[in-house]
């Protein structure tokens, strides 16, 4: 059973709290918001009800193991990679188009650079089929093929 506590919360009501049932060792209000008994703070159900800390756990490093793809993820119809660490990210993912050009050319693209893709197939990260140019150079190509 868990326990019962009393405490005064910033409007000065008297609210009982308890332990939340995960085995976090939070305490919460005893009712939640529809005054119903509340078993878990918001959140830390959702591994199941009647499982021990051992198997959530166990449940949870399965899950994060099968929700990683290698660290590739489309977006917009490029190819991004899973790079934290590298200067120019978007959160922690890099368009793998600058990462290929940037290893052949063994240089570090600046942020008003941009990558064209020749053949204008974005997931075709080919050496041969990339091209380094200013944001305003490679939007005035794409201007030029637009509307002639």
């Amino acid at each position: 059973m868990s326990r019962i506590k009393r405490f005064n919360d910033y409007r000065h009501i008297k609210v009982e709290i308890k332990l939340c049932e995960c085995g976090c060792g939070e305490f919460i209000p005893k009712l939640n918001k529809q005054k119903k008994l509340a078993r878990f703070k918001h959140g830390h159900n959702w591994q199941g009800l009647h499982h021990s800390v051992v198997s959530r756990k166990k449940i949870s490093a399965a899950n994060k193991v099968n929700k990683w793809k290698g660290g590739r993820v489309m977006k917009g119809g490029y190819i991004k990679i899973y790079k934290p660490e590298h200067h120019y990210r978007d959160n922690v993912y890099v368009m793998e188009h600058r990462l290929v050009w940037e290893n052949h050319n063994n240089a570090i693209l600046l942020p008003w650079a941009d990558i064209h893709h020749k053949n204008h197939i974005r997931t075709d990260n080919r050496i041969e089929n990339l091209e380094a140019m200013t944001k305003g150079q490679h939007t005035a190509l794409h201007n030029k093929l637009r509307y002639s």
